[in-house]
C-alpha cells in the first residue's frame, strides 16, 4: 500500500508543512542512509552524517525540522515533512500505518487468573502469566510470563512486557536481638496510572504500608527495580538497570538514563535529568542535571592502589 504526504499531515497530530516534489508516495518506512526511492525517512538533527545521509538518500519522503533548509537540488527529488519534532511525526506515522500496537482481548487459556481478580473485557493476558487478586483496566495489554501480585492496580492502556513482576514483596528487613534477619511485612499496593509501559523483566515492588506508584504516562524500561513506597511521577522515562530505592520520589518529567541508582528517600525534582551510570545520594533540585564521572573516579581509585605500591 502506498501513502502521500496528505497522510503524514493527517497523522501528524501538529503543525507541519510540506514542500519539495509533489505527488510523493511512500510504502514503507527506512533510516536515511538505507532508504529507497518508495521510503519514508526522518532527519535526526543530533546525527552527525544526517547531512551527507541525506546527500545520498535515495528516500521519497523526509521528516524534517523546521528550521533545516534542504538544497535545491533535494527539494526536485524529495519530499519534505518540516516540523517542530519531526521524530514525533515520523514515529506517529510509522505506528499508525506501518505498526499498530493492539492485541486481541481476552485472557490466554494458559494463564493462571485468580478468581478474585478484575480484568476489563478490553485487556489482553498472556500465556504462563500469573495473576493473583489484582486489577486490570480497559485496553491495558499483559505479556506472557509475568505476575501480578494481590493488591496490584493497572490503570489503562498499560503495557507489561514479559516477564515483568508488580507487587512482589519488597526487601525490607528488620534485625532481632540474636542476629536473625526478619521480614517486613508489605501490606501495601503498587499502582501503575494510565499509559504507563513497563519493559521486560522489570519488577515493582509492592508498598510496604502505603502504595509503591507510578504516574500516568511513566515508560520503564527493561531490567529495572521501582523499590518499596517509591512514587513516580507522570510522564517520566526510565532507561533499563535503573534502581529506584525504597521511599525515592521522582517528580513528573524526570529522564533517568540506564544503570543510574537513586538511593532511598531521594527526592528528584520535575524535569531533572540523571545521567548513565549516575547515583544519586541526595536531593535534586528540579530541572538539573546530574552525571556520573567514571573517569574521576577511577583516577581515584588507582591513585589510593598505587600508593602503597609505588
Amino acid at each position: 500500500m502506498e501513502w502521500t504526504c496528505d497522510d503524514i499531515v493527517r497523522l501528524a497530530g501538529v503543525p507541519v508543512t510540506v514542500a519539495g516534489r509533489a505527488g510523493a508516495t511512500f510504502s514503507r518506512a527506512m533510516p536515511l542512509d538505507g532508504a529507497d526511492s518508495q521510503s519514508l525517512a526522518w532527519l535526526n538533527p543530533r546525527k552527525p552524517k544526517a547531512v551527507d545521509w541525506l546527500a545520498a538518500s535515495k528516500a521519497s519522503i523526509v521528516v524534517c525540522a523546521e528550521d533545516f533548509t534542504p538544497e535545491a537540488s533535494q527539494l526536485k527529488t524529495k519530499a519534505f515533512v518540516f516540523t517542530a519534532n519531526p521524530k514525533l511525526v515520523f514515529s506517529r506515522v510509522v505506528r499508525a500505518l506501518m505498526a499498530p500496537d493492539t492485541k486481541p482481548a481476552g485472557v490466554s487459556a494458559q494463564a493462571i487468573v485468580s478468581a478474585a481478580a478484575s480484568i476489563h473485557g478490553t485487556a489482553s493476558v498472556g500465556a504462563f502469566t500469573i495473576i493473583e487478586r489484582a486489577t486490570i483496566g480497559a485496553d491495558s495489554h499483559i505479556d506472557g510470563h509475568c505476575q501480578l501480585y494481590d493488591g496490584s492496580v493497572v490503570g489503562q492502556r498499560v503495557r507489561l512486557r514479559s516477564h515483568s513482576v508488580l507487587g512482589v514483596e519488597g526487601f525490607g528487613f528488620t534485625q532481632a536481638p540474636n542476629g536473625e534477619w526478619e521480614q517486613m511485612p508489605h501490606i501495601g499496593r503498587v499502582v501503575l496510572e494510565d499509559d504507563v509501559t513497563l519493559g521486560a523483566h522489570t519488577c515493582v515492588v509492592r508498598g510496604t504500608l502505603g502504595d509503591t506508584v507510578v504516574g500516568q504516562g511513566t515508560k520503564i524500561d527493561n531490567y529495572v527495580t521501582v523499590g518499596h513506597n517509591v512514587r513516580v511521577g507522570r510522564n517520566v522515562l526510565i532507561g533499563s538497570h535503573a534502581v529506584l530505592c525504597g521511599s525515592a520520589i521522582i517528580e513528573d518529567g524526570v529522564w533517568i538514563s540506564p544503570q543510574a541508582t537513586i538511593l532511598n528517600g531521594v527526592k528528584v525534582g520535575a524535569g531533572a535529568t540523571i545521567g548513565i551510570g549516575a547515583l544519586v545520594v541526595a536531593d535534586v533540585p528540579p530541572g538539573a542535571k546530574v552525571v556520573s564521572k567514571p573517569d574521576r573516579v577511577l583516577t581515584g581509585v588507582l591513585a589510593r592502589l598505587r600508593g602503597p605500591l609505588a
